[in-house]
């Protein structure tokens, strides 16, 4: 869990949030509950919680079940000052970092796809495993180009979907959940991307939210 800072942009308006104020934007400082929550979970280790390994809990990992197994990873990531969307969003953007190439195990031709989720109940990165997973409702999926990914790439996925749906239906925001699929089940592929325990700030995840007013 690391301090983090949420950026948040505004069309038309001077906004006030949290402490600061811009004309175009704001960074909320860091405080007390500002924080990066986020882990990952293996199905072959049900068990297993990320924030207790001293080296896993510096990366979140996806991997895909080869043919359809239970050999599968998939990762949480939530902001914990961004809690509920109060205004429409025109774009929104989860970033993340690559830390790891991926790890091709069987050699055919595929094409990758990252899942994200909204989730949809509260869940504590200390305690996270397969076993209490948050449930999740599938929301929106990016295209994985998993040949062009380099250690330190910025990685870009879209969830404007996912919170104006919050927006819409008043839902809470308990955070994001991360999978990976493959077209060909022949082939298995993992990618880690830093988590907020990297070390290195400037390579933590982050939330860019451009709401329209």
């Amino acid at each position: 869990m690391k301090r983090i800072f949420l950026t948040f942009v505004y069309l038309t308006f001077i906004i006030i949030l949290s402490s600061c104020v811009h004309e175009h934007d704001c960074e909320i400082e860091p405080g007390p509950t500002n924080t990066i929550e986020d882990g990952y979970t293996s199905a072959f280790e049900p068990d297993f919680i990320s924030q207790l390994d001293p080296d896993a809990k510096k990366e979140i990992r996806v991997m895909n079940g080869f043919n359809g197994g239970d050999f599968y990873e998939e990762s949480y990531i939530r902001f914990n000052d961004f809690t509920e969307v109060k205004q429409p969003v025109q774009i929104a953007k989860l970033r993340l970092y690559v830390k790891e190439n991926p790890k091709l195990y069987v050699f055919f031709p595929n094409v990758y796809t990252i899942h994200v989720s909204a989730l949809q109940e509260g869940w504590n990165e200390n305690t996270l495993s397969h076993s209490n997973r948050p449930a999740a409702v599938e929301k929106m999926t990016s295209i994985f180009p998993a040949d062009n990914l380099k250690p330190g790439d910025l990685y870009e996925i879209d969830v404007t979907d996912i919170l104006n749906d919050q927006f819409t239906h008043i839902k809470p925001h308990h955070g994001f959940g991360i999978s990976l699929d493959a077209e060909n089940r022949r082939e298995s592929t993992a990618i880690s991307f830093y988590a907020s325990d990297n070390g290195n700030d400037a390579l933590n995840p982050a939330l860019d939210v451009v709401y329209e007013w």
